[in-house]
């Protein structure tokens, strides 16, 4: 499973420079991800980001498919007092690589 986040972006690129979603599958494979939870409700953001609209692209081409979303708790940060407690939306998706409708990218 991987989570994404800033601190990940040393395995799977997450930043807005990605210009194919082919990469992006790529690298899950390549890393051997098989489940992603998203910071996020996949498909309810006015405006998505660049990410977000590769994952919906992958989501329609049948590569991931959402398994639940769901809100959690997190806690105020003890080093961090800027961040205070509340919930969060979370996505959790499986990767669907026998149905996946996208070839991965030559390197």
């Amino acid at each position: 499973m991987q989570w994404n986040n800033a601190v990940e972006q040393a395995v799977i690129e997450v930043h807005a420079k990605i210009k194919d979603p082919s990469r992006l599958w790529s690298q899950f494979r390549d890393q051997q991800i098989t489940h992603v939870l998203l910071p996020f409700i996949l498909g309810r953001r006015p405006e998505p980001t660049k990410y977000e609209e590769f994952l919906l692209d992958l989501e329609r081409r049948g590569c991931i498919t959402t398994l639940m979303t769901f809100h959690a708790r997190f806690l105020q940060s003890r080093t961090l007092p800027s961040l205070h407690s509340g919930n969060s939306p979370f996505t959790f998706v499986h990767l669907t690589p026998d149905t996946c409708k996208l070839p991965a990218i030559d390197r």
